[in-house]
């Protein structure tokens, strides 16, 4: 079954997913950050089915919905990945996905594609310090801490070995990618390579990495080429540490909100554009007198001057910006003491400026394939400067 986000269908429906469904949207009271926002009934056996901000798959008791992106020109996955570039290594490429697939098998791919190609070339090792205590006691002594630990007590050892293992943190990264795709239901093809690849992996110990933990690795010179599964791990987990409550949740979903990933997609494209400015993410400021705070997505300032506010709307970019938006932009705008505010839709649509007062309000598109349109760097360094447009 198929719904797209912040879309409706009428779905046939068993009653145990029915029930399930509606009780996930009664749990679910903030619409705006909820999987399912309502489930009404529409004939024998049939709902209608709303959905929120989430692209991925919901599993149900006897069944699953995946849930599409609502714009044609965005691939999810390359926006999911903003953010997932680990430290020391070569930037990121576009990840292959064929059109026909649904976001979770897309991704299952490209990890099961990464990590075969690592098991085949042969997992990485390294030495790993182990202190042993009790017999036997394999290793060399280490007479500190038999004294510090044990007082010399000559009936105690302490002894430290070092052996060659595959149980180092890219491994445990993998095996955490493994964990998170084991439940789902990928289709035969790639539930047979997890089963497959999941023994190779037996002596590496399973922890419970964040995508914040992923992208802490330091990979060297011997481990550079585990980034791209790293990396895709990270989108993995992401799926993870962004779906809603796991307690009332069938144990084969993954789930990714997009406005966050919105969020830091476009953060990600502004740095790469303008390379000579400074932008700082999450920009907080007092918008009153009586403490009341907000946040701009983005806040751009080259040599200590402020030049304009970036706003990412994970929102049609149709009748944009809405008179919210523009209140919204030019408070941040009058606070800032600046004249400029950017903001950026998933869409490759005609852009546009508006002016109120002093302040300028540019409206730009920005899609994953910007086929046909000036490149969205172009577009924003002309904004920036006060240029024209285009489209």
């Amino acid at each position: 079954m198929l719904l797209k986000e912040y879309g409706r269908a009428v779905l046939e429906l068993d009653p145990v997913d029915s029930a399930f469904l509606a009780d996930l949207a009664l749990r679910q009271t903030v619409a705006a950050s909820a999987v399912i926002t309502a489930v009404i009934p529409a004939g024998a056996g049939h709902y209608m089915v709303v959905a929120g901000g989430y692209l991925g798959r919901l599993g149900l008791p006897s069944g699953r919905i995946d849930i599409t992106t609502r714009f044609p020109g965005l691939e999810p996955i390359e926006v999911l990945m903003a953010g997932t570039q680990v430290a020391a290594a070569v930037p990121k490429q576009p990840v292959a996905v064929a059109p026909a697939h649904l976001l979770v098998d897309a991704i299952a791919d490209a990890v099961l594609d990464q990590v075969q190609t690592l098991v085949r070339r042969g997992l990485a090792k390294s030495y790993l310090r182990t202190l042993r205590t009790t017999p036997p006691y394999p290793g060399r002594l280490r007479p500190d801490l038999h004294l510090r630990l044990f007082s010399g007590r000559p009936d105690r050892l302490v002894t430290e070995q070092r052996p060659l293992s595959v149980d180092t943190f890219e491994n445990r990264v993998l095996r955490r990618a493994l964990a998170i795709l084991s439940p789902l239901p990928l289709g035969e093809h790639n539930d047979a390579r997890v089963r497959m690849l999941k023994p190779h992996f037996q002596r590496v110990a399973l922890q419970n990495l964040t995508a914040s933990d992923m992208r802490r690795a330091r990979l060297t010179p011997v481990t550079r080429h585990y980034q791209r599964a790293i990396e895709l791990s990270a989108v993995l987990a992401v799926g993870q540490s962004l779906g809603p409550d796991a307690g009332y949740l069938h144990g084969s979903s993954l789930l990714f909100f997009m406005p966050s990933a919105w969020e830091a997609f476009v953060v990600e494209r502004v740095h790469a554009a303008l390379p000579d400015c400074q932008v700082l993410p999450s920009f907080g400021m007092s918008i009153s007198d009586e403490g009341h705070t907000a946040v701009a997505d983005a806040l751009i300032k080259k040599g200590g001057k402020a030049l304009a506010v970036i706003d990412a709307k994970y929102k049609d970019m149709v009748n944009a910006p809405s008179s919210d938006d523009i209140y919204q932009m030019v408070s941040y705008c009058h606070n800032l003491s600046i004249s400029c505010a950017v903001l950026v839709y998933p869409q490759a649509g005609a852009d546009s400026v508006l002016h109120v007062g002093s302040f300028r309000l540019h409206v730009l598109g920005l899609s994953t394939t910007e086929a046909g349109h000036l490149p969205f760097d172009e577009r924003l360094s002309n904004a920036l400067s006060g240029g024209a447009t285009w489209h």
